[in-house]
């Protein structure tokens, strides 16, 4: 075996067990740091213009199932409904805002509505006998309204309003307080696609109410780009041709994919730059590839988002280099 070969190939090796452990390296430190993450409270904070950033922490499914159901949401009825979309949940929000509600007692006028167009001055009293001007009896006792605010086909108390004519301050105010609570339940499926649940509730006076609302959600379309550390085994089969000797080869192997390209992560458009070693059965040698690039075809093709087809260069242990093409799996 020429010794340029003989060279090539060690350095092929010590390129691939350098890979292997570079990346048994990073993936301990990623596990470490998605354990801080997981770990991590994001709290609430209040941005500009009005603008929270509501608290944010991992939880199991079972926790995230509580969390939904403890505040009053289905949770049933929605996990069913994304089944029927191939989706799941990921993350549910509950935003409650309270009005304190006002009680206002022997209140006084803010101001004067529109004058009685048939107002007379009470006739004079006489022999000590005064008329009754109490015509609508509002002098006897107070008179009351209750205030609702409408929704659709009911109402939901708002206030309640006294008035008392024989006082100087003859207004008595009740304000209920209210408690607003808003809930988002999210969903995504296997493209990224989210699906947003509201449901909207009013406590007044210990009776909840459900609101109907309405709800517009703007996702940004994914974009393809570079993932310059994106490492992935694959599993691969190759075909192709030997140089010197000429004649056919067959190698299954296996790889590493250091870059990616595409909309998603998890299911490039291209796997970029992979690395691997394999047998080949025909000359029943072991072999170091290269796999300059792949193309995902498995995301055109049902039930197959990461297989992939791509040219690859294979080195064997008798020094013979073959011209290949093959199939990638992704684990």
């Amino acid at each position: 075996m020429p010794k340029y070969l003989q060279a090539l190939i060690i350095a092929g090796v010590l390129l691939f067990l350098s890979a292997a452990a570079f990346i048994i390296f990073k993936l301990n430190e990623m596990s470490d740091r998605q354990k801080n993450i997981e770990d991590q409270v994001t709290k609430q904070k209040e941005l500009v213009d009005g603008i929270f950033r509501s608290q944010t922490e991992y939880a199991t499914r079972k926790d995230l199932e509580k969390f939904i159901t403890g505040n009053g949401v289905n949770y049933d009825i929605i996990k069913n409904d994304l089944d029927k979309l191939q989706a799941d949940i990921i993350a549910a929000n509950f935003v409650t805002f309270q009005s304190m509600g006002q009680i206002l007692l022997n209140a006084p006028s803010t101001g004067k509505g529109k004058p009685n167009p048939n107002y007379a001055p009470p006739p004079p009293c006489k022999d000590g006998i005064c008329p009754d001007i109490d015509v609508h009896g509002y002098f006897k006792q107070q008179e009351t309204k209750d205030i609702y605010e409408k929704f659709n086909n009911f109402l939901i108390p708002l206030a309640g309003l006294g008035f008392s004519a024989w006082e100087k301050d003859p207004w008595e105010i009740k304000i209920y307080p209210r408690q607003y609570k808003l809930g988002t339940i999210i969903g995504k499926d296997e493209n990224e696609k989210t699906y947003v649940y509201n449901r909207m509730t009013i406590t007044v006076n210990d009776k909840e109410y459900e609101i109907p609302v309405k709800s517009e959600t703007k996702q940004q379309y994914p974009e393809a780009k570079w993932s310059f550390w994106n490492p992935r085994l694959f599993l691969g089969v190759d075909g192709g041709v030997a140089v010197n000797p000429v004649q056919g080869e067959f190698a299954p192997s296996l790889n590493l994919g250091i870059m990616s390209y595409g909309r998603y992560l998890s299911t490039p458009d291209f796997s970029v730059l992979q690395i691997g070693g394999g047998y080949g059965v025909v000359s029943q040698t072991f072999q170091f590839n290269i796999t300059p690039f792949a193309y995902n075809v498995g995301q055109h093709i049902p039930f197959m988002k990461n297989f992939y087809l791509g040219p690859s260069v294979h080195v064997g242990t008798d020094g013979n280099v073959k011209i290949m093409a093959g199939v990638r799996v992704g684990l």
